[in-house]
């Protein structure tokens, strides 16, 4: 049973909007795509910081993807976040 079974069983809502349709999720990635797509991130980190979001469109992804890959390197150690939120190779962490 799924979300939509409740809200047919509820019936009209009484003027509300419908709910939005649920988004398929995304595939689930393989650790070789994984592996790609962090040497990427660290081999643009390695000139110099770089704003998330430039990153991201840099890379082609979706946030949310990049974004996971993101948070995974920084709970690592691999890379971290200078006072202006730039994203940076965690070797430079003594410069900043």
């Amino acid at each position: 049973r799924h979300a939509g079974d409740l809200i047919e069983a509820l019936g009209p809502t009484d003027g509300l909007p419908a709910p939005a349709a649920a988004e398929p999720e995304p595939a689930a990635r393989g650790l070789k795509d994984v592996a790609n797509l962090h040497a990427e991130i660290l081999s643009r980190l390695a000139d110099a910081p770089e704003p998330e979001d430039d990153l991201i469109r840099a890379l082609g992804g979706s946030a949310e993807t990049v974004g996971a890959e993101l948070v995974s390197l920084e709970l690592d150690g691999r890379i971290g976040r200078d006072p202006a939120g730039r994203l940076y190779l965690a070797a430079e962490a003594g410069a900043r």
